[in-house]
């Protein structure tokens, strides 16, 4: 990961103008959303290829190691504190499902998928905006089809997922997953609104 952030910053400066104007914590952003994005098309495909319980722990351990390193970048670029939160949180459930080889695994895995597959295009929009295509009109469609995935994914589907899951204790693990959507949700909506005003 961090050759790869190294790698990124290395052709951004090289090639790219807006980059090198960008400031110190906004040039690290990109270099993280790029390797998060980079990562989370490799983790699409193992949720999508894995097929036991062994399979499912692997990814998960490469999943927690990720989020680690993204906490740790996070000190040059985040000062909100809900971020940090967010993935120490998800370290913890990592951890807690991985001691269980059994109907939790298969949980996450799914969760994984529907999660990681919403951040690729939230970052691609960021990166966008940042380099000055905010006010095109092919970045607000995008912005707005980024918005209405990211919304049924997390909040609608994912309360009908927690809905028809049919353990209780399988419900009760799913819940702060819902939280953390919808305090994020809010957010969205904010920045959503301030795209399409402008």
């Amino acid at each position: 990961m961090l050759l790869n952030s190294l790698l990124t910053h290395n052709v951004l400066s090289r090639y790219s103008t807006t980059y090198k104007g960008l400031t110190y914590k906004d040039k690290h952003e990109v270099m993280g959303r790029v390797n998060c994005s980079l990562y989370q098309f490799y983790i699409l495909y193992r949720t999508l290829v894995d097929v036991s319980y062994q399979d499912f722990f692997e990814t998960n351990k490469i999943f927690g190691a990720f989020i680690f390193w993204d906490t740790v970048h996070y000190l040059f670029y985040i000062d909100l504190i809900s971020n940090y939160l967010h993935h120490i949180f998800t370290i913890l459930a990592v951890v807690f499902i991985n001691n269980d080889y059994g109907e939790k695994l298969v949980i996450f895995n799914h969760l994984l998928f529907l999660f990681e597959s919403t951040n690729p295009p939230m970052s691609i929009s960021w990166i966008a905006n940042k380099f000055g295509y905010n006010q095109s009109l092919p970045f607000k469609i995008f912005g707005t089809l980024t918005f209405l995935n990211w919304s049924f994914v997390r909040i609608f589907y994912f309360t009908y997922y927690i809905y028809k899951t049919e353990r209780f204790e399988h419900q009760l693990l799913l819940l702060p997953f819902y939280a953390l959507n919808l305090f994020w949700f809010k957010a969205l909506v904010k920045v959503y609104l301030k795209v399409i005003s402008k």
